[in-house]
């Protein structure tokens, strides 16, 4: 059964599940759903989502006639929908993750049970999902802004405006404090992302940042202080060394790959760039060019910031600093997550 199929069928499920309580004006379940209505699944929803409304059959047929076939199992592909009830709004992504071998199956399940397990505001909050006769949809709120890397990298083609200093410290804050919750917040264990980058922070109404597929990292247990895998995960330019050398994963990892993020927030440069040229292809062996001339770096901001400001030079001046201590080559010596909230706090601009 295809995408669009398996959609218009668990559609009849939702229908039936209003009708036995059509009123919507307290907090809705948490959607969707089983392919059987004996199978239908509730669970309570973060506070951060009290906005969130269980959709009619006649969205969920929207949403399916607006799929497109995804070109790699686990592509989100999917034009999003959005619709209004009883003055509340409301919208979503479909992710469809294919339960055929390869492994793709047991992602699916991973990616759930972490999105049901945590529950943050600066965390891509799961509305639901479908076990659908050969297919399995993860849906996620939608976030209207898209992704950190078009606001950061392709905001001229995409018609958009460049971000702001004060815009880009408020993102990076969005993404520290959910970074700080994944990595020390649950009771049993720790999640590290494994794989931070521009393209899996979304943004939102008035531009707050959510980190996006955090499901797929690595559970830490309390006990240890890290754990070594084969499987690889992340992506070049991000990738700590210790990663990258031994496949060691630990909450510094994430640090490093938030160090790489302040580069590129500062300079408006990706994390690897071939047009800087071989010695500099990577943003952390630029970085690490220029770090004994201010005047390079300075030179190296982001031309739509203004940097004559004087408040903004020394804010850029302690980026500076805390991306160099977070992309520490030693593990040991980068910051972790609450030292980098603290840092960043004070140079937002409430």
């Amino acid at each position: 059964m295809n995408i669009a199929k398996a959609l218009k069928k668990v559609s009849k499920n939702i229908q039936n599940k209003l009708s036995l309580n059509p009123q919507v004006d307290h907090d809705p379940p948490h959607s969707v759903v089983h392919d059987h209505p004996r199978h239908f699944l509730e669970h309570t929803p973060p506070n951060e989502a009290r906005s969130s409304v269980v959709p009619t059959a006649r969205h969920v047929g929207e949403a399916s006639s607006s799929v497109v076939p995804p070109q790699n199992d686990g592509d989100c592909l999917f034009k999003p929908v959005v619709f209004s009830l009883r003055s509340l709004k409301f919208s979503w992504h479909i992710c469809s993750k294919k339960s055929a071998a390869g492994g793709t199956g047991s992602e699916f399940h991973s990616e759930l049970e972490a999105s049901k397990l945590v529950r943050h505001h600066n965390l891509l909050s799961l509305v639901g999902y479908c076990l659908g006769e050969g297919e399995k949809i993860l849906v996620y709120e939608y976030m209207p802004n898209g992704t950190l890397s078009q606001h950061l990298f392709d905001w001229e083609v995409e018609g958009l405006q460049s971000l702001t200093w004060n815009q880009r410290m408020i993102i990076a804050l969005d993404i520290a404090k959910g970074l700080e919750y994944l990595h020390g917040s649950l009771t049993k264990s720790t999640i590290v992302h494994g794989d931070l980058k521009p393209s899996n922070i979304l943004l939102g109404e008035n531009m707050r940042a959510k980190i996006a597929d955090f499901g797929l990292g690595c559970f830490i247990p309390h006990n240890k202080s890290s754990i070594r895998t084969g499987n690889a995960r992340g992506t070049f330019g991000y990738i700590a060394p210790e990663y990258a050398g031994s496949g060691t994963v630990a909450p510094p990892g994430d640090v490093y790959s938030f160090g790489v993020m302040l580069m590129e927030l500062m300079t408006g440069s990706k994390a690897v760039d071939d047009s800087r040229g071989e010695d500099r292809r990577s943003i952390v062996t630029w970085f690490q060019e220029m770090r004994k001339d201010e005047n390079l770096l300075i030179s190296a901001v982001d031309e739509t910031i203004d940097t004559t400001e004087e408040d903004t030079l020394a804010t850029i001046g302690i980026i500076r600093k805390l991306a160099f201590k977070c992309t520490e080559r030693s593990s040991g010596r980068r910051p972790d997550m609450s030292r980098v909230v603290s840092v960043l706090y004070p140079l937002v601009e409430n």
